[in-house]
């Protein structure tokens, strides 16, 4: 179980989370690549559902890897940066993901 400020979330429920993760930051580079104009939106409410999660979950406080998540979108949304550097910095998010769900859940042999 994963503990949170109200009371405990299944680790399945975490998990799932995590993985719907992946695709909402990868969905920023589609936007990206395609202009979309509601890119910066998306991003604002990405950063406000990431920042909920570490005032929520208690894990996720004191994870340096989620910092790290945060802070690059953070940048992203208030720096202008060219292509090649904001597809490095998006999949640089994913791989940070990932490695979330390693130490959360170890990988069965």
């Amino acid at each position: 179980m994963i503990e949170t400020n109200y009371d405990a979330i299944p680790d399945k429920l975490f998990g799932n989370y995590l993985d719907f993760l992946i695709g909402k930051v990868y969905k920023i580079l589609c936007m990206r690549e395609e202009n979309s104009k509601t890119l910066g939106k998306y991003m604002r409410s990405l950063q406000r559902e990431l920042i909920g999660n570490q005032q929520l979950i208690i894990n996720l406080k004191y994870d340096s890897d989620f910092l790290s998540l945060l802070s690059k979108i953070e940048f992203l949304i208030y720096n202008d940066v060219d292509l090649p550097t904001y597809k490095k910095d998006i999949f640089d998010c994913i791989s940070l993901i990932k490695k979330m769900q390693e130490k959360y859940f170890e990988k069965e042999e």
